[in-house]
């Protein structure tokens, strides 16, 4: 089931645009603009979980800064908002860092580095920085928790392609349809299909954490995102 036949002919027979109109390229367009508002507006919340994602990497001894890898096909794509940061300890287990700014930080970090018993992390665009810096290297000592934008979909793309579970398509339907009349100038129905869109964000908001309770009860391991 691809976007064009389960999505795309039928917003297409709903808002009245034919192909003269408008192309599969230009609904797609607008597809991707709803799309990435989602998931930007998802990831100002805790409590919804299809936008949260895991990076692990290796903690390497005298290295404080980790880059987070792009898309490399099995990751979800671009890092946009760090949740939380785990160090794998001597028991292999994983500790939960806390976050630092340098205001706020009881010792200076040269002190950190000598006497500080727990671990800092500081995240800035795409990297992680480890203080004090690790004196030893660990395999897959590293876990970083967090948000991320998705790479744009095609018509040609599966629906599962979208990354939005189905009871919340219905916010894709709203935002695609607004673009679509305001492009036709038939602003009374915008008007309404936008309204309708903001409300389905407010109550994707107020019902998200009771939906991720039902993922992960039925797909999921929890201890991932605390």
């Amino acid at each position: 089931m691809t976007i064009k036949t389960e999505f795309l002919d039928l917003i297409r027979e709903e808002t009245e645009i034919n192909l003269q109109q408008a192309s599969d390229e230009m609904l797609v367009k607008y597809l991707n603009f709803v799309r990435r508002d989602i998931f930007a507006f998802a990831s100002t919340f805790s409590g919804n979980h299809f936008t949260w994602n895991y990076w692990i990497t290796d903690l390497v001894a005298g290295q404080a800064e980790y880059t987070m890898a792009e898309y490399n096909g099995e990751a979800k794509y671009d890092m946009k908002r760090v949740l939380s940061v785990y160090r794998k300890n001597g028991s292999n287990e994983r500790d939960k860092l806390k976050s630092y700014d340098m205001e706020a930080l009881p010792h200076s970090l040269s002190e950190l580095e000598k006497n500080w018993p727990d671990f800092y992390f500081r995240a800035d665009t795409n990297s992680i920085f480890i203080y004090p810096i690790p004196t030893r290297t660990i395999p897959d000592g590293l876990k970083v928790v967090g948000s991320y934008i998705p790479r744009d979909v095609k018509a040609t793309d599966e629906m599962s392609e979208l990354l939005i579970p189905r009871e919340y398509e219905a916010l894709l339907w709203a935002g695609v349809a607004s673009w679509i009349y305001k492009y036709k100038k038939q602003y009374d129905e915008a008007n309404i299909a936008q309204q309708n869109y903001e409300n389905g964000k407010a109550k994707f908001k107020a019902t998200s954490w009771e939906q991720q309770k039902v993922h992960y009860a039925r797909d999921c391991d929890l201890s991932d995102f605390e």
